[in-house]
């Protein structure tokens, strides 16, 4: 196999993945939401058991300690919120009869699962585009050869084209006689 075959070969390859990347990447929100909502079912399971000993829903670290029955998590929730996967997992921050737990995804998404198992997704808000992020023209156009000595055009607009055939006289010369009657 020669080096071109080889270039060829690796160029297919890479336009190949390029291609597949972009399908791929729902895949993995999705994968990442499914894991965050099973991780906040395991949690809901543990703070309902603690709920119907103890008759409050409690924070992680309460659930994690060996007081009240415990432990009904282990040593990974000893903070007031849990990360796992670059998730962050927030709950109760005390004593409450209410039960509210929220899991963040990395893109911004939060899930939460409230005290009757139901879950909720809410979506971040797509964000405008700002004035000040957009290309002006002569960025997105840049201005091809000329000197740097050449003042740039008035209003970014470039000097007339003459047509051919409408030639116009040269300017007559200083030196030049006026023309004879």
């Amino acid at each position: 196999m020669t080096l071109l075959e080889l270039l060829i070969l690796l160029t297919v390859v890479l336009g190949i993945v390029l291609v597949a990347l972009p399908t791929l990447k729902p895949v993995q929100v999705d994968d990442m939401e499914a894991f965050a909502r099973e991780k906040l079912r395991y949690i809901y399971e543990k703070e309902r058991a603690y709920y119907l000993r103890n008759g409050t829903y409690d924070a992680f670290s309460v659930l994690a300690s060996g007081e009240n029955g415990g432990p009904y998590l282990d040593r990974r929730f000893t903070g007031e919120d849990h990360r796992d996967r670059g998730i962050i997992f927030t709950g109760p921050t005390g004593p409450t009869e209410d039960l509210l737990l929220e899991a963040k995804l990395p893109d911004g998404t939060r899930i939460t699962l409230n005290d009757k198992g139901s879950f909720k997704t809410h979506k971040p808000e797509p964000k405008p585009e700002e004035p000040g992020h957009m290309l002006s023209p002569e960025q997105v156009l840049p201005e091809l050869g000329g000197d740097a000595g050449d003042a740039p055009h008035p209003a970014g607009r470039p000097p007339s084209v003459e047509k051919p055939g409408d030639e116009a006289a040269p300017p007559p010369d200083e030196t030049d006689e006026p023309p004879a009657e």
